[in-house]
C-alpha cells in the first residue's frame, strides 16, 4: 500500500496509472486458424471467437494469454451456448486444455524456417477423460496456470456439436480468470450447419495402437515408474481418445486371431468374432489390421491349402461380423526397397489375393518403377497382381500412376515419415500445424482412401522424459531409417504419456487435433461426392492444393473454404430437424443396432458361464450403471430403520382383505424420515404374493380408504387374484425436483459438508433406495410371501421399478411400465420423437448421475445400454409394456430391450423374451421369464396393464399347487 502521508501527491498519481497500465497489459486473445502459437510470439487483437461445425462434429480454437508483468491464478471457465429455439449447448460437454510447452533448440532436419523457442504441443486436460475418475497425483495440471511476464501461454477448447441439434447460430461467453480479481470475457458464435457427419469415418486410419506396454516395460526394468495396474482400463481409454478423434481403434489381438481346428481348417471363435462386433461399434473402426500369414505359413507357395484355410476363417468372420463397410487387410510389407523385397511382395501378394478372400494386401509402396531407380528399379519387376492397395509416401506420390491401378480396383492410401524427396507437408513438432490437415485435402482429390502413419502415435523411446524433453527420432543409417544422428521432433509420436497429469494412458496433442479436424474436412468432401458434387468440391480443393508439393500456407484460408463447401452441402444432407427437446436425431434401423455386449466382459473376455456371470460380468455392469446412469447410494439398509404399523383394519373391500398402514422411519447424519406404505392383504392365501407399487402420482392414486379408486392401482383387482396390493409415494423419500439435493433422503445421507461427486446417487436411485427399505419392512410381515414380491413402477416409476430390481435381488418380479429413456428404452435408438438422454438431462436434471450429463448427444460413448439393466435382474422375472401412442417412451426401444437381454437368461437356464419380432397391440407375450405388452393407447398405467401383469404373475410368480413342483 502507498502511504499517501508521506509520498508526494503527484508521484502517487503517477505510479496509481502505471499500475492500472500493468493490469490492463494483460492480454487474452483468441485464434481459430490451424496455427500453433510460440512462447514469444506477441499477442494479437482478436478478443472473439466465431466457429461453424457441422452436426456430430468437433471443433476447437485457442484462447491465448499474455503480460508485461507476472499475473497468478489463471482459470478458464466454459459457458453455456444457446440456440434456436432455447437449444443449448452446454459448457461443462466443452473439453478444455491448457497447452504444454516444450523448449526446442535445434530444428528437425530440413525445416529452414525453425526458430528456437517453445514450442505447444501436448494438451493438459481439465478433467479425466473418463466420465465419472479423478485426475490424481499429477505433476502437471491445467488450472490454475501462472502466467510469467513476456511468455505467451495458451488454452485449448473442444467444442462438440450433437448430431441432433438444432442448425443455427450459438452465442455464450467463456471468461478467463485471475488472481486479484481479474476478468477477461470472451463472446463464443458456433454456427452449427444443417449437415451430419457419420459416426464412422470414410477417410481409412492406420495410425497403430499406442505402444504403452513396451514404454512402461522398459521403464519398469529401469526402475523409473512401474506399469499400470489397470491395463483394461489403459487401453479402453486409448481407444476411445482415438475413436473420438475418427482414427481407428486397434481390437484386443485375440479378436482377430484364427484357432487351428484338428481338420486343418482354422476358425476365429464366435465369442471373439462378438467381441470384435462390440469394439467395432463402439469405436466407430472402419478397417481391421489382421494378423499377417507368416504366423502359420512359411511358404505361401508350398503351404498353398494352408494359407486359404487361414484366410477362410477371416471370410467367415467377416461374414459373421455383418458390418460391411469394414475392411479387412494384412500389412504385407513395409517399404520393400529390394530386389529380395520385391520378390517376397511378389510370391505373398499374388498367393494372397488368388485366394479371392476379404483380406485385402496393403503394401507401402508407390505404383510405379523406373530404370536404376533406387528402391524401386524396374529390373526388378513391378508389383502388379500382388497389392490390392498401395501406400505411396506423400513425395512418391504420382496421380497418374496412382489412376491407372484405381482404375483397375485397386486402392490407393499415403503416408509419410522422416523428410524424404521433394517437400511436402511434413509432421513434426516444429513445423507448421496447417502441414498436418492439407494432406487430407491432397487425398482425397486424388481419390486416395487412407492414410498411415508410424510409431503407433508413441515414440517415445529416445527421450527420457517427453514432457520435459520432446519426443524426438534421429536417423541409424540403416536402410529406411535416416541418416545417421538426423534429428526429427516428434516423429512417429502424436499423443503423450498420460501419467504426469494424473492417469494412465494418453493425453492428444495440437498435432491430433489438427489431423482430427482433416479427417472431418475429408468427410465433407465425400459427402459432397456421394451426391454428386465433386466437381465443385474439386475446384474449391484444387485452389488451395495443387499438388503434394505446392499448397497454401495461409491457415485461415482453409476455413473460408470449408465454409464454401458447407455451402455447396445438398438439401438431402442438410434438411432440418426438430428441436432437440423433441428428441429429434438420425435413427438406425433396429436391426442396425450397435449395442455393448452384456455377455463380454470390459476385457473382451467371452462370459461362458453363471459363475463368470455372477461373480465378474454382473458386478462389472451394475458399477458401470453406477458410475454413469444413476449414481451410487452412500447407504444401504440404515443402522436406525424402524417399522409402525399405525393400523390395521380387519374386513375391507367387503371383507376379502385387511389393510395395514406402516411407518418406515429412518436415521441419517442429516436428520430423519419416512416412508408411509399401504398395503392390502387378501383374506386368502396367507402368506400371499405381492405387488409393491412405486406411485409417481399424488397420494389420491393409492387412497388407502379406497374413496377414490383409480386404474393407477386397482388393489381390488389386484387382492381378487389373490395378491397383496402395496403401494407408496416416491415423494415421501425424496421430492421429484431439483433442489440441489438437500432435501429428502438425500439431505439425510449424504456425507455433509463434502462436495457431490459425479457418480452420487440421483433421484430416481433413491427412490429404488425407498422400494429396497418398504422391502425390508417386507421381509417382517407375516402375511406376506417376501419371496414373491414384484415391484412395479409407470414412467419415472417404471425407471425406479427397474433400478431397484437391479440393485435388489430380492425383488422376484420387476415390472417396467411406459418407463423409457433410462428406463427400458434403448438409448442408442435416437428415435426422433422420443426422449434422449440430453432430453432428459436438461429436463430433470436431477434424476441421474452428474456423470450421465457427458453423454448428451454422445448415447455411443456409453458404456452400457439399458437391455444390460435388464439383463441385470435375470434370471427373476421381467414383465416390460408399451403403449402404442407413447412415442416419447420409444415402444419398440423397450420391447428392444428385453429381446437384447435375454441372451443372459438363457445363460442362466432361462428362457428370455419369447418373441422374434416386435408383437402387434395388445398381444400379451408371457411365455419366457420376460414378459412383453404393448398397449393400444397412450402414456399411462390403465387396468388392461394391469391385467396383463397379473396374468404374467399367476404363470410365473404364483406358487404352484400342492403336490406339484
Amino acid at each position: 500500500m502507498f502511504n499517501t502521508s508521506t509520498f508526494p501527491a503527484a508521484l502517487l498519481a503517477l505510479a496509481l496509472a502505471l499500475a492500472g497500465n500493468a493490469r490492463a497489459e494483460w492480454q487474452v486473445w483468441t485464434l481459430t486458424e490451424t496455427r500453433h502459437v510460440l512462447r514469444s510470439e506477441p499477442a494479437a487483437e482478436s478478443a472473439t471467437v466465431r466457429v461453424a461445425a457441422a452436426c456430430n462434429e468437433w471443433v476447437g480454437f485457442q484462447i491465448l494469454l499474455r503480460s508485461d508483468t507476472p499475473v497468478t491464478g489463471v482459470r478458464l471457465y466454459a459457458g453455456d451456448l444457446t440456440g434456436p429455439g432455447g437449444a443449448v449447448l452446454r459448457g461443462s460437454d466443452a473439453r478444455l486444455y491448457r497447452q504444454h510447452q516444450l523448449r526446442l533448440e535445434t530444428g528437425t532436419f530440413r525445416n529452414d524456417a525453425f526458430r528456437p523457442d517453445w514450442y505447444p504441443d501436448p494438451l493438459i486436460p481439465f478433467q479425466h477423460p473418463v466420465p465419472g475418475k479423478a485426475l490424481e497425483r499429477a505433476r502437471l495440471t491445467a488450472v490454475p496456470m501462472d502466467l510469467p511476464a513476456g511468455e505467451t501461454l495458451g488454452f485449448w477448447v473442444d467444442l462438440y456439436v450433437p448430431a441432433d441439434a438444432v442448425p443455427g447460430d450459438y452465442h455464450g461467453t467463456y471468461r478467463v480468470t485471475a488472481s486479484g480479481g481479474r476478468v477477461r470475457e470472451i463472446p463464443v458464435t458456433l454456427t452449427a450447419w444443417g449437415f451430419v457427419l457419420p459416426q464412422t469415418p470414410t477417410l481409412v486410419t492406420e495410425f497403430g495402437a499406442p505402444r504403452l506396454r513396451d514404454y512402461y516395460r522398459q521403464r519398469a526394468k529401469t526402475a523409473h515408474e512401474p506399469e499400470p495396474a489397470d491395463w483394461a482400463a489403459v487401453e479402453s481409454q486409448c481407444a476411445r481418445l482415438l475413436s473420438e478423434h475418427r482414427f481407428n481403434a486397434t481390437p484386443p489381438r485375440a479378436t482377430l486371431t484364427p484357432e487351428r481346428r484338428p481338420d486343418g481348417s482354422f476358425e476365429i471363435p464366435r465369442a471373439q468374432v462378438g467381441a470384435l462386433r462390440e469394439f467395432v461399434d463402439r469405436y466407430h473402426v472402419n478397417a481391421l489390421l489382421t494378423p499377417h500369414p507368416s504366423g502359420v505359413v512359411k511358404n505361401p507357395v508350398a503351404q498353398r491349402d494352408t494359407l486359404r484355410a487361414w484366410l477362410a476363417a477371416f471370410d467367415r468372420a467377416a461374414k459373421a461380423l455383418d458390418r460391411p463397410g469394414v475392411l479387412f487387410y494384412t500389412y504385407l510389407k513395409d517399404e520393400p526397397n529390394t530386389l529380395e523385397d520385391y520378390r517376397y511382395v511378389q510370391t505373398w501378394g499374388r498367393a494372397v489375393r488368388e485366394a479371392k478372400s476379404v483380406v485385402k494386401v496393403l503394401v507401402v509402396e508407390q505404383p510405379w518403377t523406373e530404370p536404376g531407380r533406387g528402391g524401386a528399379d524396374s529390373a526388378w519387376g513391378d508389383l502388379y497382381g500382388a497389392v490390392d492397395i498401395w501406400c505411396p509416401l506423400f513425395s512418391l506420390h504420382r496421380p497418374e500412376s496412382a489412376a491407372r491401378r484405381q482404375a483397375l480396383g485397386e486402392t490407393v492410401w499415403t503416408y509419410t515419415a522422416l523428410c524424404q524427396g521433394q517437400p511436402t507437408p511434413w509432421w513434426h513438432i516444429d513445423v507448421p500445424l496447417l502441414n498436418y490437415r492439407v494432406p487430407a485435402w491432397m487425398a482425397w482429390c486424388d481419390g486416395m482412401k487412407g492414410l498411415l502413419y508410424w510409431g503407433g502415435m508413441s515414440y517415445w523411446r529416445q527421450s527420457e522424459d517427453p514432457w520435459t524433453q520432446a519426443p524426438y527420432y534421429t536417423g541409424s543409417g540403416r536402410p529406411q531409417q535416416g541418416r545417421k544422428g538426423i534429428l526429427y521432433h516428434g516423429e512417429g509420436s502424436l499423443v503423450y504419456p498420460a501419467r504426469a497429469v494424473g492417469y494412465d494412458g494418453i493425453v492428444p496433442t495440437l498435432r491430433l487435433k489438427t489431423l482430427r479436424d482433416a479427417i472431418e474436412d475429408y468427410e465433407y468432401l465425400a459427402i459432397l461426392e456421394k451426391h454428386g458434387k465433386a466437381a465443385e468440391a474439386r475446384t474449391i480443393v484444387r485452389s488451395l492444393t495443387r499438388s503434394f508439393f505446392e499448397w497454401e500456407k495461409d491457415a485461415a484460408a482453409y476455413e473460408k473454404a470449408r465454409a464454401r463447401l458447407a455451402a455447396l452441402m445438398p438439401s438431402a444432407a442438410s434438411e432440418p430437424r426438430s428441436s432437440p427437446a423433441a428428441g429429434a436425431a438420425a435413427t438406425p434401423p433396429a436391426s442396425d443396432l450397435r449395442l455393448p455386449d452384456p455377455l463380454l466382459t470390459s476385457r473382451g473376455t467371452p462370459v461362458t458361464s453363471v459363475e463368470m456371470w455372477r461373480q465378474t460380468r454382473r458386478p462389472e455392469i451394475l458399477e458401470l450403471f453406477r458410475t454413469h446412469v444413476y449414481g451410487r447410494a452412500p447407504v444401504g439398509r440404515p443402522e436406525h430403520l424402524k417399522f409402525e404399523t399405525t393400523e390395521t383394519a380387519q374386513g375391507v373391500m367387503g371383507g376379502a382383505a385387511t389393510r395395514k398402514q406402516v411407518r418406515i422411519a429412518y436415521r441419517g447424519p442429516g436428520g430423519e424420515g419416512a416412508i408411509g406404505l399401504v398395503v392390502f392383504v387378501p383374506a386368502q392365501p396367507r402368506p400371499a404374493p405381492c405387488f409393491l407399487l412405486i406411485c409417481n402420482r399424488d397420494a389420491t392414486n393409492i387412497d388407502p380408504t379406497r374413496a377414490v379408486k383409480s386404474p393407477f392401482w386397482p388393489a381390488e383387482q389386484i387382492v381378487a387374484r389373490g395378491y397383496a396390493a402395496a403401494a407408496f409415494l416416491n415423494a415421501d423419500v425424496d421430492p421429484d425436483r431439483h433442489d440441489g439435493f438437500t432435501n429428502g433422503v438425500h439431505g439425510i445421507f449424504d456425507p455433509p459438508g463434502r462436495t457431490r461427486p459425479p457418480d452420487a446417487w440421483g433421484t430416481i436411485a433413491a427412490w429404488a433406495w425407498g422400494a429396497s427399505r418398504v422391502m425390508d419392512y417386507l421381509e417382517t410381515d407375516p402375511d406376506i410371501d417376501a419371496r414373491r414380491v414384484a415391484v412395479i413402477g409407470h414412467s419415472r416409476g417404471g425407471k425406479t421399478a427397474l433400478w431397484a430390481g437391479a440393485e435388489d435381488e430380492r425383488f422376484a418380479l420387476v415390472i417396467s411400465n411406459d418407463s423409457g429413456c433410462g428406463g427400458a428404452a434403448l438409448a442408442r435408438r435416437r428415435q426422433p420423437k422420443a426422449e434422449t438422454i440430453a432430453a432428459i438431462n436438461r429436463s430433470f436434471p436431477h434424476w441421474f448421475c452428474e456423470n450421465y450429463r457427458r453423454y448428451n448427444h454422445r448415447e455411443d460413448d456409453l458404456p452400457v445400454d439399458q437391455h444390460m439393466l435388464a439383463a441385470l435382474i435375470a434370471p427373476r422375472l421381467l414383465c416390460i409394456a408399451s403403449a402404442t401412442q407413447d412415442l416419447w417412451a420409444d415402444p419398440e426401444g423397450e420391447f428392444l430391450c428385453g429381446l437384447n437381454a435375454s441372451p443372459v437368461y438363457r445363460l442362466l437356464g432361462r428362457e428370455g423374451l419369447k418373441a422374434d419380432r416386435w408383437p402387434p397391440p395388445d398381444s400379451p407375450r408371457h411365455d419366457g421369464s420376460i414378459g412383453y405388452h404393448l398397449r393400444t393407447g397412450k402414456h399411462g398405467l390403465t387396468e388392461y396393464d394391469w391385467t396383463c401383469y397379473l396374468d404374467f404373475a399367476d404363470r410365473h410368480l404364483r406358487p404352484p399347487p400342492a403336490g406339484k413342483p
